[in-house]
C-alpha cells in the first residue's frame, strides 16, 4: 500500500489546525468564567466595603449574555457568546449557571467548530 504524502500533509494541517482552534477557544472561555467569578467577588467585596448597596444582587444578573470574538495571532476564528440564565445553589454555595455557545467562523479553512458549554 503506497502513502500518498500530501494527503498525509493535508490531514495533519487539518487536525493541528483544528486543535489549536479548540484550545484556544476553550483556553478563551475559561479565562471569561474566571473572570465572572472574580467580578461576582469583587461585588461582594464592595458590598461589604459601602461601595455598593446591600440589596444589590451581584455585577451578573440572569439573561445577561457576552459576546466576545476569538482570535488566533491576526485570524479571527469564531465567536463566544456567554449567557447567564440564572442564580443557583451548588453544594450550599451560591453558584450561576453559565452556558457558552462557541462558533467557528465559515471562512477558516479545516476548522468547523459549533459547541456549547455548560457550567
Amino acid at each position: 500500500m503506497k502513502i500518498n504524502r500530501q494527503k498525509l500533509v493535508k490531514i495533519f494541517v487539518r487536525t493541528a489546525a483544528t486543535a489549536v482552534a479548540v484550545a484556544a477557544i476553550t483556553l478563551f472561555v475559561l479565562r471569561s468564567v474566571y473572570a465572572v467569578s472574580l467580578f461576582n467577588g469583587l461585588s461582594e467585596n464592595m458590598r461589604q466595603s459601602g461601595w455598593a448597596q446591600p440589596g444589590s444582587d451581584s455585577v451578573m444578573q440572569g439573561g445577561e449574555a457576552l459576546t466576545y470574538e476569538a482570535s488566533y495571532l491576526f485570524f479571527k476564528i469564531g465567536s463566544v457568546r456567554m449567557q447567564v440564565l440564572g442564580k443557583t445553589i451548588y453544594d450550599g454555595v451560591p453558584a450561576y449557571h453559565v452556558r457558552a455557545y462557541i462558533d467557528s467562523y465559515s471562512g477558516i479553512p479545516f476548522v468547523n467548530l459549533h459547541a456549547m458549554y455548560d457550567t
